[in-house]
């Protein structure tokens, strides 16, 4: 399963930015986000590409990852441009989730036949998956002995010796 996550978009919607982010605390905040997203997809990890806008780039960057976490930077468009051409161009589009709130950007998806996941459903996913601890296979607790009519049955059983055969 790939996850296309419209990284900003899910930024907000998990509170790693507010209006009044500074552009300089950019980079700082990515970072704790993408700690976050890595933590929360530890236990099962997941093939997942973050990508954030970059319209106004200096020039194009190369895809990075942080933490198994694959990172891209949409050089000279939005990140929605970019998830709308991968998810055009992919040749299994029902092995991939669309993490987006963006209208546009779900319709191409669901076009395509890809799963889509709006940025509640997915913190949603998440935070079951952290809450659903691995439970571990506990054996059943051994009984402390026979009750006493299993008790009395066994006496009577090996009380007597049973008699021997002949010709052996």
């Amino acid at each position: 399963m790939l996850f296309l996550i419209d990284g900003y978009n899910l930024m907000y919607a998990e509170a790693f930015l507010g209006k009044t982010t500074p552009r300089k605390a950019l980079e700082k905040k990515r970072l704790a986000f993408l700690d976050w997203l890595a933590q929360s997809l530890m236990s099962r990890p997941e093939d997942v590409l973050v990508i954030f806008d970059a319209k106004h780039a200096v020039g194009p960057s190369e895809e990075s990852s942080h933490k198994g976490i694959r990172v891209r930077f949409a050089y000279r468009q939005l990140a929605d441009d970019l998830i709308e051409s991968l998810v055009k161009s992919e040749l299994k589009p029902a092995s991939v989730t669309v993490v987006s709130n963006d209208g546009q950007v779900k319709d191409a998806a669901r076009r395509r036949g890809c799963g889509v996941f709006t940025n509640d459903d997915f913190g949603d996913w998440l935070a079951a998956r952290r809450e659903t601890p691995k439970v571990k296979d506990t054996p059943a607790e051994k009984p402390s002995g026979p009750t006493p009519g299993e008790e009395e049955e066994l006496l009577k059983a090996f009380a007597v010796p049973r008699p021997k055969r002949r010709g052996k």
